[in-house]
C-alpha cells in the first residue's frame, strides 16, 4: 500500500476511535475545581481521575483517583456506568493532568486506543529497576461523582464494615498544623469527604441502593458479555488502533 494511503489509513482508524470513545463517555464542559462541584441526581461524593473505558459499557476502570484537593489517594477500580433504575453515573472534564497507566495492570475488556487524535502514540517504554516497561499515556481529567453507596463500606448485621466495600484509601497527605489551624475531622481516621457521606441521611438515602455485590460481580473481568459485545458493535473487532486487537 503506498505510504500516503496508509497515513490516510491511520488518521481514519484514529478518528473512529475518537467518535466511539465521545459516544461512550459524551462530551461535558471543562469543569474547575476552585467552583462548586454540581448537583447530582443521585448523593454522591466527588473524585478526580483519569477514565479508561469498557468495553461491555457496563463499567469503566478509573486510575490515579484522587480527593478534589488532591490530599487523599484512592485506589484504582472499576465503578458501574448505570444502577437501579436506569441512574447513570454522572462526571464533567477538569484541568489536565500527564498520567501512565502500566499495561501490566491493562485487561483486554479495556479500550485503549495506541495512538490519539494526531497519530501520536499513546504508548511509552522506560526502564524500572532494569525492566522495560510499557504505560498507556492519558492527560484528560475528569471529576466523577461516586454513588454513596458505593463510596461507603456496606455494613454487615453488626454494624462492622464488610470486607472489600466501599473505595480504599491508599495514601493520604499529612502536612503540621498550627494549633488554630485545625479542621473540624481531626480527631477521625476517615477524610472529611468520607465523614460528610456517612453523616448523611443514610436509611432514607439508601433504602433505593442495589446491591453492591450484585452490582459489581463480573464488571472486571472478561465474559460472555465482552463476546456479545464483540457482536453488537463488529467496527471494533477490526479496529487496529485498539491495544487487545
Amino acid at each position: 500500500m503506498p505510504f500516503g494511503l496508509v497515513q490516510i489509513f491511520i488518521l481514519k482508524i484514529m478518528t473512529s476511535i475518537l467518535v466511539h470513545l465521545k459516544l461512550l463517555f459524551g462530551q461535558r464542559p471543562m469543569f474547575n475545581l476552585k467552583n462548586n462541584y454540581m448537583k447530582t441526581s443521585y448523593k454522591s461524593v466527588p473524585v478526580v481521575c483519569s477514565i479508561i473505558g469498557t468495553k461491555t459499557r457496563k463499567s469503566m476502570y478509573i486510575y490515579n483517583v484522587k480527593s478534589l484537593n488532591g490530599d487523599t489517594v484512592y485506589q484504582d477500580r472499576y465503578v458501574p456506568v448505570k444502577w437501579g433504575n436506569n441512574v447513570t453515573i454522572e462526571w464533567e472534564r477538569t484541568t489536565d493532568e500527564f498520567v501512565q497507566f502500566p499495561l501490566s495492570l491493562a485487561r483486554p475488556i479495556m479500550i485503549i486506543p495506541k495512538f490519539n487524535e494526531i497519530g501520536v502514540s499513546n504508548i511509552s517504554q522506560s526502564r524500572v529497576n532494569g525492566k522495560v516497561q510499557s504505560y498507556y499515556e492519558m492527560t484528560d481529567r475528569y471529576i466523577v461523582y461516586i454513588p454513596m453507596w458505593l463510596f461507603l463500606p456496606q455494613k454487615d448485621d453488626n454494624g462492622n464494615n464488610k470486607p472489600n466495600t466501599g473505595f480504599k484509601t491508599k495514601y493520604t497527605k499529612v502536612l503540621p498544623k498550627a494549633d488554630d489551624d485545625l479542621f473540624i475531622n481531626d480527631d477521625s481516621p476517615y477524610t472529611i469527604a468520607e465523614d460528610i457521606a456517612y453523616k448523611s441521611e443514610q436509611d432514607l438515602a439508601f433504602d433505593y441502593r442495589p446491591s453492591a455485590d450484585k452490582m459489581l460481580s463480573g464488571l472486571e473481568f472478561e465474559n460472555d458479555s465482552l463476546a456479545q459485545w464483540e457482536i453488537e458493535n463488529p467496527e471494533y473487532a477490526n479496529d487496529d488502533n485498539l491495544l487487545f486487537n
